[in-house]
């Protein structure tokens, strides 16, 4: 058994397939044999769908997330929203069940069905990254806000002092 992430490889050699945690089979000696034919041509194309499948869903779960109060008044926290759009960015185990469906329909080439399933694959892989990513940028997200916080009260704390005191010249006092 290999693990990492959410996918999930088994070896069966009776039957000579590997597993995936999806429970599709992938036939280990023709995924061998083509290797580096796959590497060449098809790796810029896989990449690309896995930066596309995040951005894009990461993009929407946060405009999702953050939507104006006046509509939303009960929304998610900036820090929370950027967890969750990154946490459910990936692709799910569903995917899996559609692609299989069209392929099988012949509305999906193979070839296509194939890339988009290492696609879904590799970003099922990637939410561990994509979890740490979530935290740190979150609580990036989260100092900054409250930076924010902290220096817009106290420079407007002061300026509300000096103007109290008479020294109101119409410039803003340096917190401290």
């Amino acid at each position: 058994w290999f693990q990492r992430g959410y996918t999930l490889f088994h070896w069966c050699p009776k039957t000579t397939y590997w597993f995936t945690g999806s429970g599709a089979p992938v036939a280990h000696k023709k995924a061998l044999s083509t290797v580096p034919a796959a590497l060449t041509p098809s790796c810029p194309q896989c990449a690309a769908g896995v930066v596309a499948l995040l951005a894009l869903k990461a993009g929407t779960l946060l405009a999702a997330t953050r939507a104006p109060k006046w509509l939303e008044p009960k929304r998610l926290p900036a820090e929370d929203a950027i967890r969750l759009s990154l946490l459910l960015s990936g692709g799910g185990e569903f995917a899996f069940v559609v692609l299989a469906l069209a392929e099988k329909l012949k509305v999906l080439p193979v070839e296509l069905g194939g890339l988009l399933t290492a696609i879904v694959l590799i970003t099922m892989a990637t939410t561990p990254l994509l979890g740490d990513l979530a935290e740190s940028l979150a609580n990036t997200v989260a100092d900054a806000a409250q930076e924010l916080v902290l220096t817009g009260t106290v420079t407007t704390a002061a300026a509300a002092a000096a103007e109290n005191e008479g020294g109101s010249s119409g410039t803003e006092v340096a917190p401290d």
